[in-house]
C-alpha cells in the first residue's frame, strides 16, 4: 500500500507516494540531495536552483558511476581470483586415467 511523505530539499517541501518499507530509504535519499544543495548553494550562493539541482544530479550521478566501476573491477578481481584458486587445486588434484 503505498503511503504520502513529505522531504525538504532545498528549503522546499516535496509530497511523495512511497511504497511499504520505503519510507527510511527515500528520506535518507532525500536528504543527501538536500545535502549536496546545501553545499552548492554555500559555495555559490548567488546560483539559481535549477543550476544546483542540476549540479547535484551530476554529483550523484557521478557517484553512482564510481561505485558501478568499483563493483565492476571487484567482480574481476573475484572472477581471476577463482580461475587462479581453480587452476592450483587442479595441479594438486590426481590426474585420472
Amino acid at each position: 500500500m503505498n503511503q504520502q511523505i513529505s522531504l525538504l530539499i532545498g528549503g522546499k517541501t516535496y509530497r511523495l507516494a512511497v511504497g511499504d518499507g520505503q519510507e527510511t530509504r527515500l528520506k535518507h535519499v532525500a536528504q543527501r540531495v538536500d545535502q549536496l544543495i546545501a553545499d552548492l548553494k554555500n559555495k555559490a550562493p548567488d546560483m539559481d536552483r535549477d543550476h544546483m539541482v542540476v549540479l547535484a544530479a551530476i554529483q550523484l550521478a557521478d557517484d553512482l558511476l564510481t561505485t558501478e566501476q568499483a563493483r565492476e573491477t571487484e567482480q574481476k578481481n573475484i572472477s581471476a581470483f577463482n580461475k587462479s584458486l581453480a587452476e592450483r587445486l587442479e595441479k594438486l588434484l590426481p590426474t585420472r586415467l
